[in-house]
């Protein structure tokens, strides 16, 4: 006879499980950061170089694979322990897997295979071609083709996608996961959405979450604008 999973009840099984969490969304971010700042690398060593991939290319993106397989580990036991929260939290049923319960794929939340698929956009190793697209030139009045490598492209796509994973940590910076603020919104029938974080946030630090927001929001399009820049040449 298969026995069921035990599941901590108590306070401090609870508070473990709620630490672990966050201590697994940290090392997915540091993840992300790594493979973004290796890919970043990659790029400028490209253009130093004319734009010829070589082998410091290829290390450099095998790196943010490598950082991007770690991510996905952690992304993984991060949903495992999510689904053992809300079990032990009786916020699922019984009979509730880690399909059907939602956190597996879900529209209306975050979930983990949108997220994993957001997280897999990253320069691959061995592979970088041109493709040449046309663009209007505004000084010149005319249709003018130009080049964009997939090491740039897919690295201001990597940028973007994993903005996402400083939102979905928002629910740890405003205080919205602990025991606390959960039996207080259950009894005020309040949703802890992101948004919900997010003015909680901007509501405690609204300094710190806007000068945030704009400095790495000035260093993505910086980047993006320097590609569009060195690529429409």
């Amino acid at each position: 006879m298969n026995k069921a999973p035990s599941y901590p009840a108590s306070y401090g099984g609870l508070r473990q499980i709620e630490l672990r969490l966050k201590r697994n969304f940290t090392v997915v971010l540091i993840a992300a950061a790594l493979g973004v700042g290796f890919a970043i690398a990659e790029v400028y060593w490209l253009w130093a170089h004319g734009g010829e991939s070589d082998a410091t290319c290829d290390v450099l993106k095998l790196l943010v694979s490598f950082s991007t397989l770690w991510l996905l580990a952690f992304l993984l036991i991060y949903y495992r322990r999510k689904f053992v929260l809300l079990k032990a939290t009786n916020a699922l049923l019984p009979q509730d897997t880690l399909l059907s319960s939602g956190i597996f794929v879900s529209l209306s939340e975050w979930s983990m295979l949108p997220e994993a698929l957001l997280c897999l956009i990253h320069p691959v190793p061995f592979i970088n071609f041109e493709i040449t697209v046309p663009y209007y030139d505004l000084r010149r009045g005319s249709t003018l083709p130009t080049t964009l490598a997939t090491d740039e492209l897919l690295t201001v796509g990597m940028m973007f996608a994993r903005l996402a994973l400083i939102v979905h940590y928002m629910p740890y910076l405003a205080g919205l996961t602990a025991k606390s603020a959960r039996a207080y919104a259950n009894i005020n029938h309040m949703p802890l959405t992101t948004w919900l974080s997010i003015r909680v946030m901007y509501q405690r630090y609204p300094f710190r979450l806007l000068g945030g927001t704009t400095a790495l929001l000035l260093l993505c399009f910086g980047f993006t604008l320097q590609v569009s820049a060195t690529e429409g040449h």
